[in-house]
């Protein structure tokens, strides 16, 4: 025996004719998959670190020579390696995600400031600015404002003759004749610097690398110890390599 349902139990049959048309999926707009190009990860090490003491007449310090903070030593190294130059192969975008490839190589020797505090007040910062060369020679604009600082905090600091002028000198017109010698680093003084070369600007972010690695390396040495950070800086001109260093060359 079977239980006829009531009529408050009967369940309606849909009406396909009368029910609402169901709209078709669209089909997902294709996008082309973008993939970034990376920098090679290439990493070239200075060749030769020579500490420049007692050769010739001694350091020709840079413009912005602010005296050292109490207890800090100062060393010149003479750096030599051979240093790659960079290219884009894409034109560059205004979000600054560049990809340089490598180029060329070339040779290469300058000179390296570092100022260091002694082992018990290094802070484990160090910091390299790369010089400024506006005026025709190096000036090291950062250490000028900041040497007091390095002072108080025990930060280690390395200055890099990274550009062209900065090592072989020219006279830009920016500062009357005579009142700064503008006329390079092997001319000044031959003992001491007469070997140092400098391929071109192309070349100088490789010659900023390789002189901040090969000079932390040398502070490393000395204290015993490895540095926990090191922090690139630079004013101006130098400012502006190092936009582009960060964009893509680091």
């Amino acid at each position: 025996v079977v239980e006829k349902p009531t009529s408050s139990q009967v369940e309606e049959e849909p009406d396909d004719n009368n029910a609402p048309e169901t709209p078709a999926a669209e089909a997902p707009e294709e996008v082309e998959e973008v993939v970034a190009r990376e920098p090679s990860g290439i990493l070239r090490s200075a060749s030769d670190v020579i500490n420049a003491a007692g050769l010739g007449g001694g350091i020709l310090p840079p413009l912005g020579a602010a005296p050292l903070p109490d207890g800090f030593s100062e060393v010149e190294l003479l750096v030599a390696g051979e240093a790659t130059s960079y290219r884009s192969s894409d034109p560059l975008s205004s979000d600054g995600l560049w990809v340089f490839d490598e180029d060329s190589q070339e040779l290469y020797k300058t000179r390296v400031l570092v100022r260091f505090p002694p082992a018990n007040k290094f802070s484990g910062v160090v910091v390299s600015e790369w010089m400024n060369v506006t005026a025709g020679v190096d000036n090291s604009v950062d250490w000028a404002f900041l040497s007091e600082e390095f002072g108080r905090e025990g930060h280690a600091f390395i200055g890099v003759s990274a550009q062209l002028v900065g090592v072989m000198g020219r006279d830009t017109g920016r500062i009357p004749g005579g009142l700064i010698d503008t006329r390079g680093l092997p001319t000044r003084d031959p003992i001491r610097y007469g070997d140092l070369t400098h391929p071109d600007d192309a070349f100088s972010f490789d010659i900023f690398t390789q002189s901040s690695l090969a000079a932390s390396k040398w502070l490393s040495e000395q204290y015993g110890v490895e540095p926990d950070a090191i922090i690139a800086m630079g004013q101006s001109q130098s400012a502006g390599f190092l936009t582009s260093y960060i964009n893509a060359v680091h």
